[in-house]
């Protein structure tokens, strides 16, 4: 059944003919139907990601600007509420 299932995507691919192969058709899903996407991607990445300690993992987001770490923004966002700082965070 797998192996069907396989070859069918394969075979309709990105342009329901075949373009791209197995690749093509899940760039297909993935534009056409997010949510399945999404599911799909859940199954089949690792549950869990472990880093080094002393070099802690850097999450940066699809625009390229690294996110603030934790403390940063819960100190920025201490300081508007108060009215202190400036609104927004800065690298």
């Amino acid at each position: 059944m797998t192996e069907a299932v396989l070859l069918a995507a394969t075979q309709s691919g990105e342009d329901c003919q075949g373009k791209d192969g197995l690749v093509g058709y899940l760039r297909r899903i993935a534009n056409e139907d997010i949510k399945t996407f999404s599911g799909f991607l859940a199954k089949v990445l690792p549950l869990q990601v472990a880093g080094d300690p002393e070099s802690p993992l850097r999450v940066v987001v699809a625009t390229g600007i690294e996110r603030a770490p934790d403390e940063q923004v819960r100190e920025k966002a201490e300081e508007t509420r108060q009215g202190r700082g400036r609104t927004g965070i800065s690298k």
